[in-house]
């Protein structure tokens, strides 16, 4: 009878220890991925290096791998990236994995993994040379196991090989733009097939500065703001290079004034969260550095090599005085669609320990290119629609996007409740019992 009770008791609180588990398998059915609900993760971002600010999101991948007393999960905090539409994983065994990297992806320990495609993936941009696999798991992201939501089944590229990819990005990435990289469709394409449909089909990014609280949110009302005065819809470049990704269509480019620089090719232009600044082509920064840098306000000016991307380069100069007056730079201005966009000097110019940079990298590529950063992307409200692949940009002033919070936990919350009640029932009729005996 002891021996009874004492394994009657084991079974009873393992059973008690797999209620998170059983959230998660109820979660994740067939009858939970048509909701639609939007819902609002928050950012976390700290500083890493050449002024860089890095946004992570939690994202959880996988299934749940159940222990004897308790449910572990493959959690990362995965660098935000609104340029492309993928996420990258480093594999545990994966080579050239910087130090520091604690969290990497075990394929084995997520019943839900699948490979996605046979043939291996090679992928190089600038030094950076990554090399791996295409996989397929469920996805979800959120602060905790209460808040967790649901993207559904995702692809992504699980990293075996990595040459120069420097933290944070070895941490993993989630790419949340557009992609039209063939047969590789985008988060967002995903999500929509899964959880959204029509105008609901969007994901927002709200970008404050790193101080403050940044979000984005999944899926929308259709009705983002209600004044939607000097906002334009842009539709994806078709004419980029597919190198480009998928890049909108620069229609001008000022310093100081809306007049365009004139331009024998045609321009192309991304917003990307990842940049913290941006980055502008080398042939367009030799036309307007003598303007950016007058000189009487700068002296001893130079290209200095970024530590994050070795042959990248930003501008520097060293201070004139102590107190520099912003108001003496100009003002840049870029036309997208059939608007113009602005930034300030104080959102493009750093000064440190008296030296005045310019932190967006003079890119040695063909193509005129230009990115703009997460300094951009705090002055508007971002909107990628996957319906119709289009962005709109509001500006910050305009009213945000109000979303609901995803509450499919809580069904499966009483059940864990209800569970962990029947356990504490049986625990204590037994024990009733052995003491009658």
């Amino acid at each position: 009878n002891k021996m009874k009770l004492l394994l009657t008791t084991f079974l009873l609180v393992w059973l008690c220890s797999c209620t998170d588990l059983m959230n998660d398998e109820f979660i994740l059915t067939a009858d939970t991925n048509t909701t639609g609900k939007a819902f609002t993760v928050n950012l976390k971002s700290y500083m890493y290096a050449d002024l860089f600010w890095v946004y992570t999101i939690h994202t959880r991948v996988g299934s749940p791998n159940k222990g004897l007393f308790s449910t572990s999960y493959q959690e990362f905090d995965l660098f935000v990236d609104s340029d492309e539409g993928v996420i990258v994983l480093p594999e545990k065994d994966c080579k050239g994995l910087p130090k520091g990297v604690k969290n990497t992806f075990v394929p084995k320990d997520s019943k839900w993994y699948k490979q996605a495609s046979k043939s291996p993936i090679n992928f190089n941009y600038s030094t950076v040379e990554l090399g791996g696999v295409l996989g397929n798991d469920q996805v979800m992201v959120g602060k905790d196991l209460k808040s967790m939501n649901w993207l559904g089944a995702q692809n992504f590229f699980l990293v075996n090989k990595m040459v120069n990819y420097p933290m944070p990005f070895a941490m993993g990435s989630i790419g949340l733009g557009f992609s039209i990289i063939k047969d590789y469709p985008a988060i967002g394409d995903n999500m929509c097939k899964n959880n959204f449909t029509g105008s609901n089909c969007i994901i927002g990014f709200n970008i404050q500065d790193p101080t403050k609280t940044s979000s984005i949110t999944f899926g929308g009302t259709g009705n983002i703001v209600t004044n939607k005065t000097n906002v334009a819809t842009i539709q994806l470049s078709t004419t980029a290079p597919k190198s480009e990704l998928a890049a909108l269509d620069l229609k001008g480019f000022g310093i100081g004034n809306m007049t365009s620089i004139k331009t024998k090719s045609k321009m192309y232009i991304s917003l990307d969260m990842a940049a913290p600044f941006g980055g502008i082509p080398e042939t367009i920064f030799d036309q307007i550095k003598g303007t950016l840098f007058p000189a009487n306000l700068t002296k001893n000016c130079a290209m200095k090599n970024s530590t994050v991307y070795p042959d990248i380069q930003y501008y520097q100069c060293d201070q004139t005085g102590k107190d520099l007056n912003m108001s003496a730079f100009p003002t840049m201005y870029f036309q997208i669609g059939k608007l113009w966009y602005q930034l300030k000097p104080n959102d493009y110019l750093a000064i440190d320990n008296g030296k005045i940079s310019f932190p967006f990298a003079v890119m040695p590529q063909p193509n005129l290119h230009f990115i703009l950063g997460s300094v951009f992307m705090k002055h508007y409200y971002t909107y990628l629609n996957f319906s119709d692949h289009t962005t709109n940009l509001y500006p910050i002033d305009y009213p945000a996007i109000k979303s609901k919070t995803s509450t499919s936990f809580s069904s499966s919350l009483n059940l864990s409740l209800l569970l962990l009640l029947m356990c504490l029932l049986l625990i204590f009729f037994q024990l009733s019992q052995f003491d009658h005996a």
